[in-house]
């Protein structure tokens, strides 16, 4: 999966040239500290180097985990120490190993590196692995359609203007009208600069404006921000879409019933293949990225939404054709949205309710 996922640049191997024998590979994964959303990351990345070596493609004993402090503040340390014990493989988790990535792997041009989720400078022997973060969109619009009541769909996401929740939004929107065409759908997003991913309060006071006008389930893009979204969600007796990791599972418990599903990246997926690919000799170097095709993102499902209450079993099976449609190539989903944000990007708290949000009105409901 990992070479369908690629450049076209010519494969990369350690020096001297050629595959390390799968009983020979020596890997290294390098977890990431700090928040809910890293512990749940480092998660699907321990559950993909123990299929690896469930698999026989890395033996265990070949194999450490590397994990920094919780505040995250000796990272380059932890990495140079996995690279100076000389494993043919390091695996950092998160974009806050970017910056270490860069500097490691240039004094250590002998091993290879894939960070997950970073954003690493072009290297010779470095990866970089992202998600498609218009194919997570497109299950979290579907998904919000299928369940909405009201017509009336929302998007909150953090920082504008990067591209990158742009590329959410896209897929949002594409989603939501996948199920229903005449959807309604409200955009807003947290602010401009990185604090945007970090400031629920204002997250909150989008989502309540929403619900408020009519909204009845809302997906966010907004990292931590994201916080803000579900608690709204249970002062309103509304449901919200998580982001990035299954977030039912690190959110309060008043709130994880209030949280339909989350648009998932699947870290465990990345990590076992990039094992794969170093071990047969296929690992290439570059930026690579992963949707529904490469079965990078999915829809969460736990015990506490495989209900018929938030995701029936009809729903699953309709979730299910729809992303097998996208990763067949028979839906495409774009990547650059057609609605401008209807809320203020710099909201106050209390929301202001005086002057409702523009939106596409809805003319029809999905079910779900």
């Amino acid at each position: 999966m990992l070479a369908a996922a690629c450049t076209s640049d010519p494969p990369v191997a350690p020096e001297p040239a050629g595959p390390t024998p799968a009983s020979e590979l020596r890997v290294a994964l390098v977890l990431a500290p700090g928040s809910a959303a890293d512990a749940a990351g480092d998660f699907g990345a321990t559950a993909g180097l123990e299929r690896a070596i469930d698999a026989g493609v890395v033996a265990q004993i070949d194999t450490r985990v590397f994990e920094s402090n919780a505040q995250g503040t000796d990272r380059r340390a932890v990495l140079r120490s996995a690279a100076d014990e000389d494993f043919d493989l390091v695996i950092a988790i998160g974009p806050s190993y970017t910056q270490a990535v860069d500097e490691v792997a240039r004094d250590h041009r002998h091993q290879l590196f894939a960070i997950v989720g970073g954003g690493a400078q072009p290297s010779r022997n470095v990866a970089d692995m992202t998600f498609r973060r218009n194919d997570a969109g497109f299950i979290a619009g579907a998904a919000a359609a299928m369940k909405s009541k009201s017509g009336l769909v929302g998007f909150v996401g953090g920082q504008s203007g990067t591209g990158l929740i742009e590329a959410s939004q896209a897929g949002f929107e594409a989603g939501a009208r996948e199920v229903d065409p005449d959807v309604g759908i409200l955009v807003a997003y947290v602010g401009e600069d990185p604090t945007a991913f970090a400031d629920p309060g204002a997250a909150q006071a989008l989502a309540a404006t929403m619900y408020a006008n009519g909204a009845d389930v809302i997906a966010h893009d907004a990292g931590a921000s994201g916080a803000g979204v579900f608690a709204a969600a249970a002062d309103t007796a509304k449901l919200a879409i998580g982001a990035d990791v299954d977030e039912t599972l690190s959110a309060p418990l008043e709130e994880q019933e209030a949280i339909l599903t989350s648009a998932v990246d699947r870290i465990d997926v990345v990590v076992e293949d990039t094992i794969r690919a170093a071990a047969e000799g296929t690992f290439v170097d570059g930026s690579h990225s992963f949707g529904l095709a490469q079965s990078g993102v999915d829809y969460a499902l736990n015990a506490v939404n495989d209900t018929p209450r938030l995701l029936s079993e009809a729903m699953q099976l309709r979730l299910d054709e729809l992303l097998s449609r996208v990763a067949s190539g028979e839906i495409v989903v774009p990547t650059e949205p057609d609605l401008e944000p209807d809320l203020p990007t710099e909201p106050t708290s209390p929301p202001p309710t005086s002057t409702p949000p523009t939106t596409t009105p809805p003319t029809s409901s999905a079910t779900g």
